[in-house]
């Protein structure tokens, strides 16, 4: 169900949000680091928010899959 094209998507947003964050924790100040950390919240929350639903699917289903034996 999980494609390996959307494993690495999720990955790389995962990675790019961290890596957003160190800028701002070395010091760095600027417009452009401020307006990085804007964009990659709503992409982590976002992103949370899949793999939330994700996995309460698949709790269903293995929840339904053991009521059925």
């Amino acid at each position: 169900m999980n494609s390996p094209v959307r494993s690495a998507l999720e990955t790389a947003i995962i990675v790019a949000g961290i890596a957003s964050f160190w800028p701002y924790t070395a010091g760095y100040r600027s417009v452009w680091y401020q307006a990085g950390l804007v964009l990659a919240l709503p992409a982590l929350i976002a992103l949370a928010v899949i793999r939330w639903r994700r996995f309460r699917r698949a709790l269903s289903e293995l929840d339904n899959g053991d009521r059925k034996r």
